[in-house]
């Protein structure tokens, strides 16, 4: 994929982020550093894709059981709420309906994983799927959305990568009501131990003129993009309001290239992730806590 070529990415034989990559994962295995954990607040996976190896992405338990929750989870008739919620409900429903091939949760948490594998660190980095989407459809409520950051923080969630941003005729929704602060609540004490990342948008809008959240709330990395020309893409939303510009544009994920700066935050969660492990592995090796 063009993001892995030289200049940008470089992940060659001799490039600089396979080579920084085995050094980490050595190190991080020798100072016996923690995993990493992302949480993914998206859509859920469709755990029958075969372009990603999830065994090794995804974290499990000790009985080898994949991890997820779903902000939306429906108990089975006898079943306590809250436990359904950890059930495998997270995944995206495979072949029903026409959301079904958009699959954007899988998209978004397959290109972490890629990126990941492909620099050498699928056994210190993993990926913890949060539902926050009604199923069958990318419709996200700021309740669940507030109830997903805080799973992230019970899990300790090292990264919460949110690929979703509202829609301008929403937007008071995000910023005031019961269920905005609950959110801004959630964020705020997420952001103690976590690094946050968001998607800017797909509007081409600058943020002078409409705000866009979670990626404009203060204490969230939003996510702008640019595209196979190394240029700015024009259909990303721009402005002060976010903070940073990965690769947005025909990125590899789900057997064929998104675009959109969904996929752009994806990037920025994996690299927030080499940057935690490196720090925590520094910090083991020079004997701190």
């Amino acid at each position: 994929p063009w993001y892995y070529a030289p200049g940008y990415l470089d992940l060659g034989e001799n490039g600089a982020v396979r080579t920084k990559g085995a050094e980490l994962a050595a190190s991080a295995a020798q100072s016996g550093a923690e995993d990493i954990v992302i949480a993914v607040i998206d859509t859920g996976l469709d755990l029958d894709t075969s372009w990603v190896d999830w065994r090794a992405a995804l974290v499990l338990d000790e009985g080898g059981r994949f991890l997820g929750y779903d902000a939306y989870g429906v108990a089975e008739e006898g079943m306590d709420p809250e436990e359904a919620k950890k059930q495998e409900n997270w995944q995206d429903e495979a072949g029903s309906g026409e959301y079904a091939s958009d699959l954007h949760g899988t998209k978004v948490a397959g290109s972490i994983a890629l990126t990941v594998q492909a620099a050498g660190l699928s056994e210190h980095i993993k990926i913890y799927p949060v539902k926050a989407a009604e199923t069958g459809t990318n419709k996200f409520s700021v309740k669940a959305v507030a109830e997903a950051v805080e799973h992230a923080i019970e899990i300790g969630a090292d990264v919460i990568n949110l690929s979703i941003s509202s829609a301008p005729k929403y937007v008071s929704a995000w910023e005031t009501g019961e269920n905005a602060e609950r959110l801004k609540a959630a964020i705020s004490a997420a952001s103690e131990k976590s690094i946050i990342v968001a998607a800017a948008g797909n509007d081409g809008a600058d943020s002078a003129d409409t705000l866009y959240y979670p990626a404009a709330y203060e204490e969230v990395v939003g996510v702008m993009s640019y595209g196979v020309d190394g240029g700015f893409y024009s259909g990303s939303n721009y402005g002060p309001a976010y903070d940073i510009a990965a690769p947005g544009e025909s990125i590899w994920s789900g057997d064929h290239y998104t675009t959109g700066t969904s996929m752009a935050a994806g990037l920025v969660s994996a690299g927030s992730a080499v940057l935690m492990l490196n720090a925590e592995t520094c910090a083991l090796s020079a004997g701190a806590q």
